[in-house]
């Protein structure tokens, strides 16, 4: 009955048993997990004595919806006045409601230390904090967190998270705030994640700037590494992504301030070099006048078959999940039939990602496009080729059959 919310038919119904129900919280659990408010009074009006285990660790519904009224009639039920340490697992859920009151009232009576790290998960127990919140962590969130309750920065796992979320939904003054606010030591922590693939790596971060094209999010992260470091720094993953999303303006940006003043690699400098383009006439670069390569994923996120078949553009590309799911019919046809005398080179990760896309919402790509792909474009055999025979084991015998024979071995020295 609370899960489809007939609070009505439930009040009535326990009410007609409570005489002789046991004593237990199940039922106000349950209710709280349903953000049931009125539920909640009910119960607890009709128990007072009740005791409820608010200190489990689990992550109740009143928490995701920020649900004060609960919280507090859970407290006033409580034995202690503070929670258990477990408890600090549900901080990121609170947080990612974007209630600041609740958020006050949790940490009010949550004993938070450097130990506390070991208890952040997201609400699906993975080892990540993962905010799903649309609009990102507000400056007033992180104010309260950092400013009034000082825990901010004491919890690595939860200022990173927060920080890689305000990069991923573009909130420039989240970033700076955390930025401006962030101790030396723990500046150090965020430089030294580099080699973690995942969200939570300072490459990460200016990746997804080039794929935003925020250029000013971009210089806010970037400095922070001119001024603790002196080595050049290897962006080929931030400048490519820029190009594939032909971002002109973020390339030039890169061109301008970072080239031949030791801040990025001498490769990274050339690539640069590379992507822009001068008129036949004009043999010295001038930036304002230059024009974006079009690299093969620029070209296939624009669906502009003609640059794609043009032999200027590299011809060595990846094809990521999301481009496999959006890119056009038409597009799709012309990268598993291409033109004669013209091959296409693909890493491990291509194949796997156009098995996985077909059947999704909104894509175009079919067991035979992903079969055509296969014989006719050199794709290097993939690391995780069980996964991609997994992938195509409900389409078609031809597709795992060809996913298997038809791929290629590179070295592995």
């Amino acid at each position: 009955m609370l899960r489809y919310n007939a609070t009505d038919m439930f009040i009535k119904g326990f009410d007609s048993v409570s005489s002789g129900y046991p004593i237990n919280d199940r039922l106000l659990m349950s209710a709280s997990h349903m953000n049931n408010t009125e539920a909640c009074d009910h119960l607890i009006n009709k128990r007072p004595r009740t005791f409820y285990s608010i200190e489990r660790t689990d992550s109740p519904g009143y928490v995701k919806h920020g649900n004060v009224h609960i919280l507090q009639s859970c407290l006033n039920l409580m034995v202690h006045s503070s929670f258990a340490k477990g408890m600090v697992s549900v901080l990121p859920l609170a947080v990612d409601s974007g209630n600041l009151d609740f958020v006050r009232l949790l940490l009010k009576h949550l004993p938070i230390n450097e130990d506390s790290n070991s208890l952040l998960t997201d609400n699906d127990n993975d080892n990540d904090i993962k905010f799903k919140r649309r609009g990102g962590i507000s400056v007033d969130m992180l104010k309260v967190l950092h400013e009034e309750f000082n825990c901010l920065f004491v919890l690595t796992k939860l200022w990173k998270a927060i920080l890689s979320r305000s990069v991923h939904c573009n909130m420039l003054g989240s970033v700076q705030y955390i930025l401006d606010s962030m101790p030396s030591p723990k500046f150090q922590q965020l430089l030294s994640s580099d080699d973690h693939p995942n969200d939570m790596s300072y490459y990460w971060l200016l990746w997804r700037c080039a794929k935003n094209d925020n250029i000013a999010m971009f210089d806010a992260l970037f400095n922070i590494r001119l001024v603790d470091q002196n080595d050049r720094m290897d962006i080929r993953a931030t400048i490519n992504e820029a190009a594939d999303s032909s971002h002109e303006s973020f390339i030039k940006h890169l061109y301008k301030y970072h080239v031949g003043n030791g801040h990025i690699t001498r490769i990274c400098e050339e690539l640069l070099r590379d992507l822009l383009v001068m008129g036949q006439d004009l043999d010295i670069l001038d930036v304002d006048q230059a024009k974006l390569l079009i690299t093969p994923l620029a070209a296939i996120r624009n669906n502009d078959l003609e640059s794609f078949k043009s032999a200027t553009i590299k011809q060595n590309y990846n094809l990521d999940a999301e481009t496999c799911r959006t890119m056009t019919k038409s597009m799709a046809l012309l990268i598993s039939n291409p033109l004669k005398g013209v091959e296409y080179n693909h890493n491990n990760k291509s194949l796997i990602n156009m098995v996985r896309a077909v059947g999704k919402p909104g894509s175009n790509i079919t067991a035979d496009i992903v079969c055509q792909f296969i014989v006719n474009n050199n794709v290097h055999r993939p690391k995780k080729l069980n996964d991609t025979m997994k992938s195509a084991a409900g389409y078609s015998a031809d597709e795992r059959r060809m996913s298997r024979d038809n791929v290629i071995d590179i070295p592995t020295h």
